[in-house]
């Protein structure tokens, strides 16, 4: 277990760590693209995407920037993984580490033999197989971890 919670700290702490470089602000999307739009590729042998026209832009102190063109599911996307929000989830996960970690302080016997804190200890073992399977197709994921 103790693999799994280092595998995940770290994941988790760059995620975090992107999402604070990021261009904090109110993502939007915006655009008149077309889904069905293929555009001529740049150059021979480009594989093109299918619906260009689709643009991300972050309001800042700057003014807007525009970061993309995309199709408008993969922009909607994009939109929804706002900065903050993802600095609010990777918080809270590491959070649930923490608080695993301080569970399994409790739950020795030799300090406290009282089985509540080992069963809430395992509980919370479980719990957090179940969040790192939410970061399974990462770089260094092991399915013995699987819940």
């Amino acid at each position: 277990m103790d693999d799994l919670i280092t595998w995940l700290r770290a994941t988790i702490e760059g995620d975090l760590a992107k999402a604070r470089a990021a261009t904090q602000g109110d993502w939007a999307m915006f655009g008149h693209g077309d889904d069905e739009y293929l555009p001529t590729p740049a150059y021979p042998g480009e594989n093109t995407t299918r619906g260009h026209g689709w643009n991300i832009s972050v309001t800042d102190l700057a003014g807007p920037d525009v970061a993309a063109e995309l199709r408008h599911a993969d922009a909607e996307h994009v939109v929804a993984q706002q900065p903050r929000d993802t600095i609010a989830r990777c918080k809270a996960d590491l959070a649930l580490l923490d608080q695993n970690a301080k569970l399994h302080q409790l739950a020795d016997p030799a300090k406290d033999p009282r089985q509540e804190y080992v069963l809430a200890a395992g509980a919370s073992d479980y719990a957090l197989k179940i969040l790192a399977y939410g970061y399974r197709h990462r770089p260094g994921w092991q399915e013995g971890w699987a819940p």
